[in-house]
């Protein structure tokens, strides 16, 4: 869930980095009870290095709640572990 996601994961990245991640959303399609977003996340890390990744989520919303019950998530996965290795606290 989206609260687990933010509690668990994104603290690994944010503490690497300078500022904030700056999202963007550079495509946006709605297909039946699905969305689909391709955004890009751009930061300075503390190391002084970009970090530039691309994202793709795929929501499934209930079809009588309309909330959603699904995300999968894509994302160069790599780049996450290497900006968490090589940037300190």
């Amino acid at each position: 869930n989206l609260q687990g996601w933010l509690d668990k994961v994104a603290p690994l990245i944010q503490v690497k980095l300078e500022g904030p991640l700056r999202m963007n959303v550079e495509s946006l399609d709605i297909i039946g009870n699905k969305a689909v977003i391709e955004a890009s996340g751009s930061a300075t890390q503390k190391n002084g290095n970009p970090y530039e990744n691309l994202y793709c989520w795929i929501m499934t919303f209930g079809d009588e709640t309309g909330k959603a019950v699904a995300i999968k998530e894509y994302m160069n996965t790599a780049l996450v572990k290497e900006v968490i290795e090589t940037n300190p606290i």
